[in-house]
């Protein structure tokens, strides 16, 4: 979750999200447990009393961020699509480390 700004009335709330817990299938990618349907995070707000968008590029999250910064009296949920296989560059050399340590041990 990100929080950037909880205090004065401005609650936003992001949600990072996709079809597939990434960071689950790099550790096991045979595995099928981690692939999930898409849940639409962002349509869960209305019905609790907030506004929820969902975005796609980082422009649309500047757009949403500043939206939801500007609103008052309602919370925010940003849900924020990441694309699926999408690995970041810690997350992908903390996974390159792990086999290289595999590796050395299998030997």
């Amino acid at each position: 979750m990100i929080r950037p700004r909880q205090g004065d009335h401005h609650f936003v709330d992001g949600f990072l999200g996709h079809d597939l817990w990434q960071m689950l299938r790099v550790f096991q990618p045979e595995s099928k447990f981690n692939t999930l349907d898409d849940w639409h995070f962002a349509d869960l707000a209305a019905p609790l009393g907030g506004d929820g968008v969902r975005v796609t590029t980082r422009q649309e999250l500047a757009a949403a961020l500043g939206r939801a910064y500007e609103t008052r009296g309602r919370f925010q949920l940003i849900e924020v699509m990441i694309p699926q296989g999408s690995v970041s560059a810690t997350l992908g050399g903390f996974i390159a480390a792990l086999r290289k340590n595999r590796q050395r041990s299998e030997r």
